[in-house]
Formats: structure tokens, C-alpha cells, sequence
């Protein structure tokens, strides 16, 4: 039986999360519950349990507790027996099963004012003790409402070690009975820290139109694009100018931007300011990273701030939701602004005038110098026929090459 209970002792404190008590098989008489604190009707009502984990009858006429009594701090145990496996109470007053009454026992709420109990056997040897005592504490119980004893843990092992006792979990205690079941501590609960919430990139701000015709309060807006291939949930993200009043605005729950998609947040809706003198926007995410931001100076007169590869630039074009569209056109794989388009016309314009005016001096020259030849009187008739005729051919050659080029 005993070896049983001793397997039964080490499976249950193996229980426990925290190292435990020294273990060390003692079949003697033990101090197993101490209602130190009194009862609920009186604290005079104060009793001490030994327990006999032996499976024999024990006798202990003649024992001792020492700091239990007042006279000589000793409580003396004139007579009595302990069975197999039983108990012996000792009580200050009657309070129903004593086996001994003894009114000097008296046990003091501060646990260090006489010292920690000794059980002694009647040759004086010390069988059992409590714990040392810590900041004038009893190693366990509760002398508060509903008020509960001090119980030994586990009989087997030493009385001396601190965790081998607790308070009951029983009002009152268990006078001549089993004490309460072992309290396992539970193990903190480990709580999974929540995995960082990573906020996709590429969500940027990509046109602003701060002064638009009409009313400002009205027509302004802002334009963000998701350069991403998938759609961001921006619930939550914020934009915020920081020029005058700053103002922000928090994207509602389920805000969302599709996939390569623009959304477009006009100032009736984010009652942002857009200042006409200058102002920066940002964009925020949840977790408060500015991934974007934009800076403009002097607003132009309904023109937007756009995007560009090359920067941001101003533009006559407003593309809200669309791409931004720059003044610009290709020319034989070359991008030339309206105005250089222009220019270019007019520079080929000017190149083919002047190339007319220089072919018609030359066909005047050539006609110059034949009439000085004929004012001279000096040619031959055929000779003057012959150029004659070759004035007109050339003549006519000058005027062909003139009207290709000024067609082309």
C-alpha cells in the first residue's frame, strides 16, 4: 500500500509545471493541516492535524509542538494514538471530532513571532517541522472571509520545504480528513504574436489639380494610382496636406483601388485644401509609413500636377482617372512639344522661301548676262540662236526644280 501511494505521490507532483519539493520517504507522524488563522466563528477556534502515513498504529504519548503554546512555547501531548493511515486533531476549542482539547495552544498570525512548529517524538527527536518563516508570513492559508487553513501537500515529503504546502481550497479546511487536491499552477498561456501586417508599395499619388476653374471648395481633386497587379484594400491609409490648416483623411472600411486602376478624391469628400501658393501631400499607411509624397510650388491656373517620367510637370490636360497625358507628339520616333512642332513648321517654311528666292536670282543673272551679250553686237546669228534657245531650256529646267522643292 504504501509503495502504491508512493508512485500514486510521484505521478501527481509530476504534474506540476514548476520544479517541486525534495522528496524524501518519511513514515513517521506528520504536521499535515494547521488552521492557524482560527475559524470562521472565532479565531480562537484554532486546531492542528497530524497525520500517520504509516500502516501501523503509532503512539504519541509524551510528543511535543513547540512554538504551539504558550507556556514554555510548547504544546505537550499527554496521550493519544494514531491509526494506520489516520488522523490525530488537536483543538484549542471543541469544535466536533477533537482528539484532544488543549486551551494553551495558540498559534500568532505573524508566523515569525515564535518561529516555525517542530513535531517532536518523546526522546525529544524532531519527527516533523514547518518552513522557515518569510516576512512574518505562514507559508500558506488565508485569514480573510471565508477563511481557509494551511495544508501540507504531500505527507512524504518534508514538512521543511516551502512549496510542499498550500492554502486549501476548502472554507474552513478538512479536519480529520483528506486534504485538498493538488493546485497545479496552469502554465501561461504563450499568446502568438500577431504576425506584421506588411502593406503593399507602389500605391502612389499621381495627379493634383489645386486650382481649378471655378470654385477651389468644388473642383479640386486628387488622383491616386496602384501601379500593382492586384487590388489594395486601403482601409485605413490617410492623405494629408501640411500647408495651412492640415487636414486629414482616412480612407473608410472597404475603400479598395483595382489593379492598374486610379481613384480620384475630390475635396467635397477629403476636405483637403489644396493651397494655391504651394503644399505637400502625403500618403499614409495603417501602420503610419509615408510611402508617397509629392511637393508643388505655385499652382497654374487650371492646370494639373501630373506624373511624368521624367517628374512631375504641369499640364492644360486633366486625365482624372486616366493616364496622364503630357503635350507632347512623336515625330519620326522623337517626341517634340506642341510648340516645337510649331517652330519646326515655320523654320521649313522659311527654308524652302529662301531656296525660291535664290533660284530666281540665279535665272536673272542668266538673263542678265545674255542681254549684255546682245547689247555688244558681237555674235554670230546661229550663235545667238543657239543660246537663245538654250536660255529657254534652262529657263524652263528652273522653274521645274523650283516648284518640286516648294511642293515638298
Amino acid at each position: 500500500m504504501i509503495i502504491t501511494r508512493l508512485i500514486f505521490f510521484i505521478l501527481l507532483l509530476g504534474l506540476s509545471s514548476e520544479p517541486f519539493i525534495s522528496f524524501a520517504y518519511n513514515p513517521n507522524v506528520v504536521i499535515n493541516e494547521i488552521a492557524w488563522m482560527g475559524t470562521k466563528v472565532s479565531s480562537n477556534e484554532e486546531w492542528i492535524e497530524l497525520y500517520n502515513p504509516a500502516n501501523k498504529e503509532v503512539d504519541i504519548s509524551g510528543w511535543e509542538i513547540e512554538n504551539a503554546g504558550v507556556k514554555n512555547n510548547t504544546l505537550e501531548i499527554s496521550a493519544g494514538k494514531i491509526p494506520a493511515y489516520g488522523y490525530f486533531l488537536i483543538c484549542r476549542k471543541e469544535i466536533g471530532n477533537c482528539d484532544l482539547v488543549e486551551s494553551k495552544l495558540s498559534l500568532h498570525n505573524k508566523y515569525d513571532k515564535n518561529g516555525k512548529l517542530v513535531l517532536k517524538n518523546k526522546a525529544g527527536d524532531i519527527i516533523d517541522a514547518t518552513p522557515e518563516a518569510v516576512n512574518q508570513k505562514w507559508p500558506a492559508g488565508n485569514n480573510q472571509k471565508p477563511k481557509k487553513t494551511m495544508e501540507r501537500i504531500c505527507p512524504l515529503a518534508l514538512g521543511s520545504e516551502l512549496k510542499n504546502w498550500q492554502t486549501s481550497q476548502s472554507p474552513g479546511g478538512t479536519p480529520r480528513d483528506k486534504n485538498s487536491p493538488v493546485k497545479i499552477k496552469p502554465e501561461p498561456e504563450q499568446k502568438a504574436k500577431p504576425e506584421p501586417i506588411v502593406y503593399p508599395k507602389n500605391i502612389f499619388i499621381n495627379e493634383i489639380l489645386p486650382s481649378p476653374k471655378g470654385s477651389d471648395a468644388q473642383n479640386e481633386w486628387i488622383e491616386i494610382f496602384n501601379e500593382n497587379n492586384f487590388e489594395v484594400d486601403l482601409s485605413g491609409w490617410k492623405i494629408q496636406d501640411v500647408v495651412g490648416t492640415i487636414t486629414t483623411y482616412s480612407f473608410p472600411k472597404g475603400a479598395k483601388i483595382q489593379a492598374k486602376g486610379f481613384l480620384v478624391l475630390r475635396r467635397p469628400t477629403s476636405k483637403i485644401t489644396l493651397q494655391n501658393s504651394g503644399d505637400t501631400l502625403k500618403l499614409i499607411q495603417p501602420n503610419g509609413n509615408i510611402i508617397n509624397k509629392v511637393t508643388y510650388k505655385k499652382a497654374l491656373l487650371n492646370q494639373s500636377y501630373n506624373l511624368t517620367q521624367k517628374g512631375w510637370q504641369w499640364s492644360q490636360t486633366l486625365t482624372p482617372g486616366r493616364e496622364n497625358v503630357t503635350e507632347q507628339i512623336k515625330v519620326k520616333g522623337s517626341m517634340l512639344s506642341a510648340s516645337s512642332k510649331k517652330s519646326k513648321a515655320l523654320n521649313e517654311k522659311a527654308i524652302a522661301n529662301k531656296k525660291t528666292i535664290s533660284n530666281k536670282t540665279a535665272l536673272a543673272n542668266i538673263n542678265k548676262n545674255i542681254n549684255q551679250e546682245f547689247k555688244k553686237g558681237n555674235q554670230h546669228p546661229l550663235i545667238t540662236f543657239f543660246m537663245a534657245v538654250s536660255i529657254a531650256i534652262g529657263s524652263g529646267i528652273v522653274v521645274l526644280i523650283i516648284k518640286k522643292r516648294v511642293n515638298a
